[in-house]
């Protein structure tokens, strides 16, 4: 299945943004239907790269209304953007640069060694 597929999968087919409602002042999933696929670690900082490895972690799904507004500063404060990069080294294998937690403990600096096992 290909990775696009395995998002809208775990999505449900509903935009998994987190909506604000002033009148309850409560975050909740935006639900809204339908979606695209959204790189929160953009193609042009690794993205690509963690595609072609199979990662999932780095999409989710958004409406329309939500992707549009999942560029910019605010996106990071929404998690819609994960900041660093992701590069490959010379066995090209994805190495990732940044402060995602996953993204270190699988790609990074974070990654479990063999003497760690």
């Amino acid at each position: 299945m290909k990775p696009f597929d395995r998002v809208k999968l775990r999505s449900e087919g509903k935009c998994e943004a987190m909506v604000f409602i002033e009148v309850t002042g409560v975050w909740t999933r935006c639900w809204k239907q339908p979606v695209e696929v959204h790189h929160m670690l953009t193609r042009g900082r690794g993205g690509a790269v963690l595609d072609k490895a199979g990662e999932i972690y780095h999409l989710i799904a958004l409406c329309p209304r939500c992707h549009a507004a999942s560029d910019g500063g605010e996106a990071y404060e929404g998690d819609l953007l994960i900041d660093g990069y992701v590069i490959t080294n010379e066995l090209e294998e994805p190495k990732y640069l940044g402060s995602d937690k996953y993204l270190r403990r699988k790609y990074g600096d974070d990654k479990p060694t063999k003497k760690d096992n």
